[in-house]
């Protein structure tokens, strides 16, 4: 199934980003069975993707807002509540900078050993 290249036509989905965009963590919409909530997402995606063009004929080039989207920090995932029913969250994306570690300031050592060696078992028979 296409998706439509208009704008207006993702109402329910600027609806959902206008009441998540300002939350801290985001939102969630409770949308039923899992091929309903994927086609959501997608359109969410589609919407998103919209309003960047938009943005792109609207602000000059080289102004923050040119070619984005104000709902750009949003990650649109799937998840399944108790009740196998299916939700659409808009999680903002956001890292905590202090957790950042600069690779050339930290020690290279891995974090995990490999405890057994792996091996591949030969099923051939003898046959190549």
């Amino acid at each position: 199934m296409s998706l439509s290249n208009s704008l207006q036509a993702y109402g329910d989905c600027l609806d959902f980003f206008e009441r998540v965009i300002d939350d801290s963590k985001g939102g969630r919409v409770y949308i039923g069975s899992f091929a309903d909530a994927h086609y959501f997402r997608m359109r969410c995606n589609q919407a998103r993707k919209l309003h960047r063009l938009q943005n792109m004929l609207l602000h000059e080039p080289g102004t923050p807002m040119h070619g984005c989207s104000e709902y750009d920090p949003l990650c649109f995932q799937i998840k399944v509540d108790t009740t196998g029913g299916h939700w659409v969250y808009a999680i903002r994306m956001k890292i905590d900078a202090s957790q950042i570690e600069l690779l050339s300031e930290i020690d290279d050592t891995p974090l995990i050993e490999n405890e057994a060696m792996l091996q591949i078992e030969d099923q051939s028979n003898g046959q190549a």
